[in-house]
């Protein structure tokens, strides 16, 4: 699917989450809704059970469209992200040491996401092309660029469920009053694609490949949504 480019998940195939994952990460995050669309009799699956969850950039220079608008919020944004993101994935490796240096290429907001490692933990920061938003936006939300959740992104690969888990709980802290960051984020939305219903089974996905991940979409200080 050409949209996976954010997410944490592990690498590595995992077995019935009955028999393998813990409660941790089968009850984390809401339950997705059932709809059907029109003209579709396939039904799919919204992960938006609330109030619609939208981009309210504050502060913003004037552009000549709602795309650019998203992409300049987006790249100045970026790099702060990014040490969001490496400090999740030193916490989740372990490791209590910053990654070495030679690990880092620079970011520029209009390349494609560029890989950084640290052991078995692999991960990329990135901005959507300025298509790609519009392209999105009509596919899912009827031309509104403001509802697109990942024109900042990362994407995190973890070697096991340890790992996952450890990422998860660095990412709740860095959106917790506790955290000791000057530019602080908000969770706003958890799309958990191991979660287990009330009747124990694994939440369905819509995807073909049966392809899961967990997505979560936090708010920054300037109003910008991303996705990890």
């Amino acid at each position: 699917d050409a949209e996976i480019h954010s997410g944490l998940f592990p690498s590595e195939s995992i077995a019935p989450p009955s028999d393998t994952l813990s409660s941790f990460l089968t009850d984390l995050g809401g339950l997705p809704s059932c709809v059907a669309s029109l003209g579709n009799a396939i039904p799919c699956h919204v992960w938006e059970t609330g109030p619609r969850i939208r981009n309210e950039i504050v502060g913003s220079v004037k552009v000549d469209s709602d795309a650019k608008l998203l992409i300049k919020a987006a790249e100045s944004n970026l790099k702060n992200f990014e040490k969001h993101v490496e400090r999740i994935v030193t916490f989740a490796s372990r490791q209590g040491e910053p990654l070495p240096a030679s690990l880092h290429s620079p970011s520029t907001g209009s390349s494609p996401l560029s890989p950084l490692s640290s052991s078995r933990i692999s991960y990329s920061v990135g901005v959507k092309s300025e298509g790609s938003v519009i392209d999105k936006a009509g596919r899912k939300y009827e031309g509104d660029i403001f509802r697109v959740k990942d024109c900042l992104r990362a994407q995190v690969v973890l070697p096991n469920e340890s790992t996952l888990v450890c990422a998860l709980l660095s990412l709740q802290y860095l959106c917790s009053d506790k955290a000791r960051i000057s530019k602080k984020m908000k969770i706003v939305r958890i799309k958990n694609l191991f979660r287990l219903s009330p009747l124990g089974v694994i939440v369905p996905t819509d995807l073909p490949t049966g392809y899961r991940h967990i997505l979560v979409n936090v708010r920054l200080s300037d109003g910008l949504v991303a996705e990890i």
